[in-house]
């Protein structure tokens, strides 16, 4: 198969590198059909290795997230929906920690922002 009817900018090189991180080539279209190019292979692989989806991780990056934003939220104990509550309010990670505060200290919900 050739790599390029992926995408055009698939080289042999890049081709390798997904190989080696044990991609196949209909693993490797459906990442990059979810905007990954050739070069992002290492992050995919991240990815997947937080145990996402091609699709799973579009709606991360979508939301604003990447993996390493994402282990940190989780990192604060922060939940997937309360992520994904938190971020489509506005909140960046830079505002985990006071969130993280109101939530378990002062027993403050998300509905309290919207009052």
């Amino acid at each position: 198969m050739d790599w390029e009817d992926i995408h055009r900018d698939f080289s042999k090189y890049n081709q390798k590198d997904w190989k080696n991180l044990n991609f196949t080539y209909q693993a490797a279209k459906k990442w990059t059909e979810v905007s990954f190019n050739p070069r992002d292979y290492e992050e995919a692989k991240t990815w997947i290795n937080q145990v996402f989806n091609p699709q799973q991780t579009k709606e991360w990056i979508e939301a604003g997230l990447n993996i390493q934003e994402y282990k940190n939220w989780i990192k604060l104990n922060f939940t997937e929906e309360e992520i994904k509550s938190w971020i489509n309010s506005g909140a960046k990670l830079d505002d985990a920690k006071f969130i993280n505060w109101l939530k378990n200290i002062k027993k403050e919900t998300l509905e309290w922002i919207a009052i």
